[in-house]
């Protein structure tokens, strides 16, 4: 039989040197409009810094909205001025 190779997403410890270097953490209130997080390495980055949008560390697409349909509508009430609950 042969090997079948699968690729899975590891943290390799390059964020915890980003993390060290972080002062400000992700901002409580709509942290997504302003920053993306990497949902294997659990770290959050600014979006206007990031060069491209995948994480530095394990290379993952990083997360752009949150996981719940209900917080999902928030945010996009929040980018196009409509109301979350139409």
């Amino acid at each position: 039989m042969e090997e079948v190779s699968i690729m899975v997403a590891r943290c390799r410890g390059i964020c915890d040197m980003i993390r060290a270097k972080q002062t400000l953490r992700r901002p409580k209130h709509l942290p997504y409009l302003t920053h993306s997080q990497c949902r294997v390495c659990r770290i959050w980055f600014d979006k206007k810094v990031l060069k491209t949008p995948r994480c530095p560390c394990c290379s993952t697409i990083l997360a752009i909205l949150p996981r719940e349909n209900y917080k999902k509508k928030v945010y996009r009430a929040a980018l196009h001025g409509a109301s979350p609950w139409n």
